[in-house]
Order: C-alpha cells, then sequence, then structure tokens
C-alpha cells in the first residue's frame, strides 16, 4: 500500500506540473501584435503618392505576417534576430520593405514592433542598370531607367570599388559617420569610391566626391575613423566658399600618431 500510495502521489504531482506548464504556456504565448511604421514614403513631401489608407494596410500587413508566424509562441522563444529576418525577407502591398527597429515584449501575451522603412541612399551602375541599395548597404532593386531616389526625386550616391556585399555594407557604415560629421550625406555627397590596398605598402582607403567639387579621402579609415572624419569635417568648415570648388581633403594619422586633416587646392578627384 505505501508503495502505490507514492506512485498515485508521483502521478498526482506530474499532472499538476503538467496543468502548470501548460496554464503558463498559454498565459504567456504570443496572443497579440501590434505593430508601429516608421516611414519615409507615406510622409508630406515625398516624391511618390502613397495615401494614408496606404500606411494603414502596411501595419495590417505586417501584423499579419507575424501574428501567423508567432501566434501561439511562448514570448521567451521570441527572437529577435528571427524576427528581424522575417520583417526583412517581406514587403508590403505598395512594394516597400522595411527592417525592425524594436521588439517589445509586453507581457503576457503581446509584441510590441516597430519597424522602419529601408530608406534609398546609393546607387551602383552595373551596365545598363542602377543596383539601388538602402542606408545599411543592403540590395532593395534594380532599374534599367535612372539613378534618382523615389522618395524624394534627387540622385542617390554613386558608389564605385565594391566588389562584394561586405563591400558595400562597409561603405554604408562609413558614411553614417560622414553623415553624422558632415550633417548631410545625400545633399552634400555626389559619389564614393572605395579603394582597397592592393599590397602591404599601402593602406585602403575612401573618396568622397562633394556636390559642391571639393574632395575628402580618409586613408586606413579601419583606424580612428571618427577622429579623422572629425577633422576632415572641421578642414572642410575652415574652406572659403571658392576653395569647395576644388582641391581636396586628406584625413590621416601621422607618423608621430597624430590625426590630421589637410586641404590641398591643387588636387583633384573626378568620379
Amino acid at each position: 500500500m505505501k508503495y502505490i500510495r507514492k506512485i498515485v502521489i508521483l502521478v498526482i504531482a506530474i499532472v499538476l506540473l503538467a496543468s502548470l506548464i501548460i496554464g503558463i504556456g498559454v498565459i504567456f504565448a504570443v496572443k497579440n501584435v501590434n505593430v508601429s511604421l516608421l516611414s519615409y514614403s507615406y510622409a508630406d513631401g515625398a516624391e511618390e503618392e502613397y495615401s494614408e489608407t496606404d500606411a494603414y494596410d502596411a501595419i495590417d500587413h505586417y501584423e499579419d505576417i507575424l501574428l501567423k508566424k508567432y501566434r501561439g509562441t511562448l514570448m521567451t522563444f521570441v527572437k529577435e534576430d528571427e524576427l528581424a529576418q522575417v520583417v526583412k525577407n517581406s514587403e508590403d502591398d505598395c512594394g516597400k520593405k522595411y527592417v525592425l527597429e524594436k521588439c517589445v515584449k509586453s507581457y503576457p501575451c503581446t509584441l510590441d514592433i516597430v519597424i522602419r522603412e529601408r530608406r534609398e541612399a546609393f546607387v551602383v551602375q552595373s551596365g545598363e542598370f542602377y543596383n539601388h541599395y538602402d542606408e545599411d548597404g543592403e540590395l532593395l532593386r534594380a532599374s534599367a531607367e535612372d539613378d534618382l531616389n523615389p522618395i524624394d526625386g534627387a540622385p542617390n550616391v554613386y558608389v564605385s570599388g565594391t566588389q562584394s556585399p561586405a563591400d558595400m555594407r562597409e561603405v554604408a557604415k562609413i558614411c553614417v559617420v560622414f553623415g553624422d560629421k558632415f550633417s548631410a550625406l545625400r545633399s552634400v555627397v555626389k559619389s564614393v569610391n572605395l579603394q582597397k590596398s592592393q599590397s602591404e605598402y599601402s593602406t585602403d582607403k575612401i573618396i568622397f566626391l562633394l556636390r559642391c567639387g571639393v574632395s575628402v579621402e580618409i586613408q586606413d579609415y579601419s583606424s580612428s575613423l571618427v577622429l579623422k572624419m572629425t577633422a576632415a569635417a572641421s578642414e572642410y568648415q575652415k574652406l572659403s566658399g571658392e576653395q569647395k570648388l576644388k582641391g581636396k581633403i586628406y584625413a590621416l594619422t601621422t607618423v608621430d600618431g597624430e590625426v590630421r586633416a589637410n586641404y590641398n587646392p591643387n588636387d583633384s578627384y573626378t568620379a
């Protein structure tokens, strides 16, 4: 009888534990997904015409996709990197693509998601086609028509010298620093040329050709990039209006380890 009583107690404990696990699974499983949209195409002044209804349709579209994917999944098992891929690999009914900006788990059962439209910034010419890339250096689309940005109708930044997707992403990261130090990117820069070192006696460098005419060369950009870009921006601000029409600003590290930027009016760069 003693053994039977122990078995009964064990069975009851297992049943209670199973009930508890199931209960937790029911309570803390995803039931709701709320999506907020950061979009440039749906904002006032955008070159392309999209209505408020289109924006709401985009929100509904992503809420449906994410709810179908994660409904019933335990909140703790929702991985942000996986969710980001789901967002990145989808597009709304107007063909707009997005990236995950933020994911907040609102317990017990709601995912609050913020997605941001992938905004075009760069273009690479390949034969008769133009490959358009977003601000993260990820390919968005290919076009045989022009290099213009569909959001505002202005030109994208031409990029040359990249040999791989990794190179393009590297250029994009450097351009983020440029935009921060020069307060703008597309309105300031006409083209960017990446030059990888071909020997141990030279260094990688990246050259920005500004729309005003002057160019900026960052040497050995993998080292002290922020300091070099800051120095280049400071040197640029010292130039007169006439000086900004030509010449080149060099940002580099001297043999003494000092980061400096110098303007040479006689050097020039054309894309």
